[in-house]
């Protein structure tokens, strides 16, 4: 996600945030589908398996939305020199928070 600054002059890029798409709802699926079977005498494949939650849990509390990102974007452009008078948005982010934002 990017932002940019425009004058009649010129466009300057401002900032950026990497958007992290959530697959989180696959990673649910394939979570409970992947149960280690009981009779595994092995402590390898629990070990695995831990990691695979661990991983899991950490990318789920990270991961910021679309609207987020946006927020933090709108509210650093605010602060720069840079204010601008106008702003233009991707459809996806036309909803009411970044709106409320942008308003404010």
């Amino acid at each position: 996600m990017t932002s940019a600054i425009s004058t009649n002059d010129r466009v300057d890029g401002f900032d950026y945030r990497i958007y992290h798409r959530s697959f989180e709802r696959q990673e649910r699926n394939y979570l409970e589908h992947t149960d280690i079977l009981e009779d595994e005498p092995k402590q390898e494949p629990y070990l695995q398996r831990l990691m695979e939650l661990l991983c899991y849990k950490r990318n789920l509390m990270s991961a910021k939305t679309k609207s987020e990102l946006a927020i933090e974007l709108i509210d650093e452009m605010e602060a720069s020199a840079f204010v601008p008078n106008a702003y233009a948005l991707d459809s996806s982010l036309f909803i009411p928070e970044v709106i409320q934002r942008i308003e404010h």
